[in-house]
């Protein structure tokens, strides 16, 4: 499974596109793993009925299936080929960066090239030339405002804070979409703003998340979720393992672009107000509003967002309800700092 990844121009004029994946064996079914799965079915008290069902076996098996070490990885874009330096990692995870020729972005993705807006490529990976598959990395100018975007109860439904409505969530039930948002995020992208999924969703929803981002219309992007691996002594970890692990990925972005400026969009059920406020602290000049969903299961205490403010005194750090009252906070933010620009 290639992600959906990112391309950034470095100051020496070159695009440089991230390649990331996982490799994994085929499932088999060994007597620990079986008792992994009966014990993670007891925990969120299944039915035999729900046990069965195809949506829980696929989902289940994915999380105890171990990670095809030492493969050698090559991506083709367009007619060229680049092989990885450094080979799947023991948990199956492959990431590096290629250097595409710019004879071949000139074809493929000429605004890139003129730097005069987003261009996305088609990506194709090879595993030892046995396994392939398919992804699309987005090119993104070195300047303008970029959104970073949860997942988990941002826009999509997941009840973070219920541990059995968050595993029957995940494991047997339909992904479903937070009301409004696929609308309010398309609305970005019309404006030309590239959007970030970072969350600490693991790495094996990645085909239902996908699933769910594409059957509600929500733009493309880049997709930053988390390594996990079901093992018996963390299965008391199941919940804590959700709320980190997305600091990370949000500091390479604003790595690679220091030029841009960010606007971050979470919610109240993790620990998304402090990661953003941490990490606009760091990069004040990059920061340029937090948006948080205060979660009417789990609403946001007035403490925390009173140490926000205060300690971001001139960052735009607002609460919403409704995609609407987003949609109209994001709008009032591009307004001033296109008018600012001017």
């Amino acid at each position: 499974m290639p992600f959906p990844s990112f391309g950034h121009l470095d100051p020496d004029g070159h695009w440089r596109l991230n390649v990331a994946g996982i490799v994994r064996q085929p499932y088999a079914a060994t007597l620990s793993k079986r008792m992994l799965i009966g014990m993670l079915g007891n925990v969120m008290q299944a039915s035999d009925e729900e046990r069965s069902s195809l949506r829980f076996r696929r989902r289940v098996t994915s999380f105890v299936m171990d990670g095809a070490h030492g493969l050698s990885v090559r991506c083709r874009i367009g007619s060229q080929i680049y092989q990885l330096k450094r080979r799947t990692h023991r948990n199956g995870h492959y990431f590096g960066w290629v250097a595409p020729e710019p004879r071949v972005l000139a074809e493929l993705a000429p605004q890139a090239v003129q730097e005069s807006g987003l261009s996305r490529l088609n990506l194709e990976v090879s595993v030892d030339s046995e396994l392939s598959g398919t992804t699309t990395v987005e090119l993104i100018p070195p300047r303008g405002i970029s959104v970073v975007s949860d997942i988990d109860d941002t826009i999509k439904e997941s009840s973070i804070r219920d541990r059995r409505e968050l595993l029957a969530n995940t494991f047997l039930r339909d992904f479903r979409a937070v009301s409004g948002m696929s609308a309010v995020y398309r609305s970005w992208q019309e404006l030309g703003l590239p959007l970030h999924y970072v969350s600490s969703s693991p790495w094996q929803l990645l085909p239902w998340i996908e699933e769910l981002l594409q059957a509600q219309q929500f733009p493309p992007g880049s997709l930053h979720l988390r390594n996990f691996r079901l093992r018996t002594h963390m299965l008391q970890k199941v919940i804590r393992f959700r709320r980190s692990g997305k600091g990370a990925a949000i500091r390479l972005l604003l790595k690679k672009f220091p030029q841009r400026r960010f606007v971050f969009v979470g919610d109240s059920g993790e620990k998304d107000l402090e990661i953003y406020r941490k990490l606009a602290g760091s990069h004040r000049s990059q920061a340029l509003g937090i948006f948080i969903r205060d979660l009417a299961e789990h609403p946001l205490e007035r403490e925390r967002l009173a140490r926000c403010r205060a300690s971001l005194p001139d960052l735009r750090v607002e609460t919403f309800r409704t995609a609407e009252q987003l949609r109209e906070q994001i709008a009032e933010l591009l307004d001033q700092e296109l008018a600012v620009g001017r």
